[in-house]
Order: structure tokens, then C-alpha cells, then sequence
């Protein structure tokens, strides 16, 4: 079957380089894939160097004008996608040799989605954050199960042709980070898509922002993409864990009333400057997994209670 990887990029020519070794380096033939690389909207062209064909590779470029967002990028290469099955890999990331072929294999024998593996890059330092988000998600899951919608990215990830384009695509409405992967992966599993997680389609991530840079991000996830995720997904309100918010007062049961207090307790910001202090900066801080998703939960829950006032 054939495959066309799409790769959306706003200013990174300097990892589309190294992506584009990686892609030449795939041990899925080249004459049966085409790489799809949407500028949403640069300041400057891609080099020479990338758009080239001279690696044999087939590439083909589409330029937006102006920035669209991840959602409309990754719409327009389904749109002009040859392939049977897309692919979808982003620009900062370096596939293993074997990447492409195993995506292909998967999708072909399950015919549903599936959620490759993401590492940190090594030329990286990993810190406590890096080894929580790249622990998070579909690498909870082990390799070959059924994984939820939740867990969907399109950082790297593919699907059959059909579905992608019978499915809408991602919507575009949605411009803050995360948000239209989200929303994709509930809409795909409400519909009745399975989706599973593949390890072995593992790429390396060239992700290295500050937690500060990540504090700004999942704030405005919780401002920006929470509310337009509850329009369109009302379930996803106990997903999100944004029942234990509700006035302890009103709960329906002790149990539920002890919850909801320690919760609320918990996500004052004097308790998650205190955390955030003691754990960001200490690799070694014993239960970063569960305290990272409290300082995560938290961030985001508080902006998004702060739209209700």
C-alpha cells in the first residue's frame, strides 16, 4: 500500500533537514510513500536543499500564504494526499529506520488508527518534565492494544486515507496547542474507530521547552480548549477530571464530599507554588508522575473555572 507522510512546519527548516535524512533512510520503499510538507505560513521559504527530489525522495510542498494553524495544515495534506494510508509526522521529530514501515504494516492489518512512540531526542537533556510528558498518553498503553480517543496525537500517527477524509479532518476551529489532536481522537472514537498504540513506529522528539513555556501552554488549554472541547464533547467532562471541582456541598455521597474538599484544597495556588517549587528543579523528588499530573490538572482546571466566572 502506498503512504503519504504529511509534515506541517512553521519556521523549522533546520529539523525538516534531519527529518529528511531520517525519511531517506526508511526501510519502506521509496518509490511507495510521498512526503507532504505544509508551510503554514514561514518567514522565510524552504531551502533548496529540502524541497530537492534528488534524494529520490517525493516530496510535495503546499505554502500557506499566512499562519493557519496545525488543523488546517494537516487538512490541506489529506486534501492533496495520494497515498491509501496517511501519516502524519511533524517537524520536529526523527524517525527510526523502521518508522515508516511499521505504521504501514499496522494500519494495513488492523485497518484503524494508530499512535506511534515518542522519545526525547538525545542530544537533549532529559529533565523531569521531558521524562513525564514522554511517559504519558499512549505509552501507558502497551504495544498493540486498543488505546482511547484521548490518547490520540498527530504528532505521530496514521490512519487509512477514507477515514481521515470521511471523519472531516481536524477542526479548524481549534488554534491553541493540543487542542485539535484532542478533539480528533474523541470524534474518531465516538464514531466507532479503534485506535491502538504501536511502539515500534518510535520518533524522536526535538522538544525542549522550559516548564514555564509548558505552565503558559496548559493555562491556555484550559482557558481556550477545554470550553470548545465541552461543546462538542460533554463527556469529556468527567475525562478531564473537572467533576472533583464541583462545591463540595452539593456532592452526593460523603465520599464524593471528601473529594471534592481535597481536591479544591489542593488546587489553591499557594499549595501549587509550594510543589511546583520543590519538584521542577529536583530530578530526584520521589511521585513526579502523580505530581506532575496534579500541577498539569491544575493549571489547566483554574483557567478553565476563571471562564465560568
Amino acid at each position: 500500500m502506498k503512504a503519504s507522510i504529511i509534515t506541517p512546519h512553521y519556521n523549522s527548516h533546520h529539523t525538516l533537514l534531519q527529518l529528511k535524512t531520517a525519511l531517506q533512510s526508511q526501510t519502506f520503499p521509496l518509490d511507495n510513500f510521498e512526503w507532504i510538507i505544509i508551510d503554514d505560513g514561514s518567514q522565510s521559504p524552504l531551502p533548496e536543499e529540502i524541497t530537492s527530489n534528488e534524494s529520490s525522495l517525493n516530496i510535495v510542498t503546499n505554502v500557506f500564504q499566512e499562519n493557519r494553524g496545525r488543523a488546517a495544515a494537516r487538512n490541506k495534506g489529506i486534501e492533496i494526499a495520494r497515498g491509501e494510508i496517511i501519516v502524519f509526522l511533524d517537524a520536529d521529530m526523527v524517525p527510526a529506520t523502521c518508522w515508516l514501515e511499521m505504521m504501514v504494516r499496522g494500519v494495513s492489518e488492523s485497518g484503524g488508527i494508530l499512535v506511534g512512540k515518542l522519545g526525547l531526542h538525545p542530544s537533549l537533556p532529559m529533565t523531569a518534565y521531558m521524562r513525564y510528558y514522554h511517559s504519558r498518553g499512549a505509552a501507558k498503553i502497551q504495544g498493540g492494544c486498543e488505546i482511547p480517543g484521548k490518547y490520540f496525537t498527530a504528532a505521530n500517527s496514521a490512519l487509512p486515507a477514507k477515514i481521515a477524509r470521511d471523519s472531516g479532518g481536524f477542526d479548524r476551529a481549534f488554534k491553541a496547542w493540543g487542542g485539535e489532536d484532542l478533539e480528533f481522537g474523541l470524534r474518531l472514537e465516538e464514531h466507532g474507530m479503534k485506535l491502538y498504540h504501536e511502539p515500534r513506529a518510535k520518533a524522536w522528539h526535538f522538544h525542549k521547552p522550559e516548564w514555564t513555556e509548558m505552565e503558559r501552554r496548559y493555562r491556555i488549554y484550559g482557558r481556550e480548549v477545554i470550553p470548545m472541547i465541552l461543546d462538542r464533547h460533554p463527556q469529556a467532562y468527567e475525562m478531564l477530571s473537572l467533576n472533583y471541582l464541583e462545591n463540595p456541598l452539593k456532592a452526593e455521597s460523603v465520599s464524593q464530599l471528601l473529594k471534592n474538599s481535597a481536591v479544591r484544597l489542593l488546587c489553591r495556588q499557594n499549595v501549587y507554588n509550594l510543589v511546583n517549587r520543590m519538584v521542577v528543579s529536583n530530578d530526584k523528588f520521589p511521585w513526579q508522575e502523580l505530581i506532575f499530573d496534579f500541577m498539569i490538572f491544575t493549571l489547566y482546571s483554574t483557567a478553565y473555572r476563571k471562564t465560568l466566572e
